[in-house]
């Protein structure tokens, strides 16, 4: 299923050749690794991609999973000082599970980013888990203190926050 949706959504986003594409949190690069499948290896080859992630081991990790790929950038950073890195402009966003992280303020990283770092109306792909992290423990199925079963709403609320930001700047938001 992830699959399919992941693959939906890069058709829509219309990657062209030698687009430059930011990867926030890109770990080692798993939704990179389903893009060269989408877009096959030629397309794929032809892209600048710039991956931060804030793990050191990750982005080694990155490194040798993309060792063969001409226009890899990959950057140790801290996303909460992504202002202090000179980032050239962005044809697109790839975001998956990293906006919801506890120690980001994802609101305010995502505004910064359309405002500074992408070009105008660039495609967005965001990810949301089904998670929360909750006295420091990631918590599957929103799980909230006092609730026994799962409760959604804070995804929900995230989720209408950032559909109703990208609809006021013009986009087509899809959930």
């Amino acid at each position: 299923w992830y699959f399919t949706s992941f693959n939906q959504s890069i058709s829509e986003m219309g990657l062209k050749p030698k687009s430059h594409i930011l990867g926030l949190g890109i770990n080692r690069g798993d939704e990179w690794k389903l893009l060269e499948r989408i877009l096959g290896r030629g397309h794929f080859s032809s892209l600048y991609l710039t991956g931060i992630d804030w793990d050191a081991g990750a982005i080694s990790d990155l490194k040798k999973s993309f060792e063969n790929h001409p226009n890899l950038q990959p950057n140790q950073h801290d996303l909460n000082q992504i202002s202090k890195m000179e980032l050239e402009q962005q044809d697109a966003l790839i975001s998956i599970d990293t906006l919801q992280s506890s120690s980001i303020n994802g609101k305010e990283l995502l505004v910064y980013l359309r405002k500074n770092v992408l070009r105008p109306h660039a495609p967005i792909l965001l990810g949301f888990p089904n998670c929360r992290y909750l006295d420091g423990e990631i918590q599957f199925g929103a799980r909230m203190k006092n609730y026994s079963e799962p409760e959604l709403s804070l995804l929900v609320k995230d989720l209408f926050f950032y559909r109703r930001y990208l609809q006021q700047q013009g986009y087509k938001v899809v959930i």
